[in-house]
């Protein structure tokens, strides 16, 4: 699913067996809550220049990653978990990220920030009350990012 320059809200929905990334929000601003997704090739969701807020959702074996902000993206991360997946919240090229209350089992790198590319400034995340289990690099960043 493609979201473009749209106003959006997004509840009680499953992505399963996606090929691509599940959901790409581009330049838009809405809600993802109570969602599930399980089984996703690449990025379950991918925000480009977006403002979005995703809350209390389910992920499962993401093969990229669960949550990807970039583009100077302003995205609010409430009450997640997710299991047996690549990348957790990644904030990238100007965008800022905060997250509360994430749970993650089987993530290999939960958190990363950096600057992708050279058009845009570093990527700031802020992770509070955060619970991790069997992870290869708990977070990566750049010098820049924060």
């Amino acid at each position: 699913m493609n979201i473009f320059r749209s106003k959006f809200n997004i509840s009680k929905n499953s992505y399963k067996n996606i090929n691509s990334d599940a959901i790409d929000i581009d330049f838009s601003i809405g809600e993802i809550k109570l969602v599930n997704f399980e089984n996703i090739k690449n990025d379950a969701i991918d925000f480009s220049g977006s403002k979005v807020t995703v809350n209390e959702s389910y992920f499962k074996n993401v093969n990229d990653k669960i949550i990807s902000a970039g583009e100077e993206s302003i995205i609010k991360v409430l009450k997640i978990s997710a299991q047996d997946s690549h990348a957790g919240i990644v904030s990238k090229d100007g965008s800022k990220v905060f997250s509360d209350n994430i749970n993650f089992d089987g993530v290999s790198i939960p958190f990363a920030a950096y600057q992708k590319k050279g058009e845009y400034d570093y990527g700031s995340l802020i992770v509070k009350n955060y619970n991790l289990k069997n992870f290869h690099t708990k977070w990566l960043k750049d010098k820049g990012s924060n």
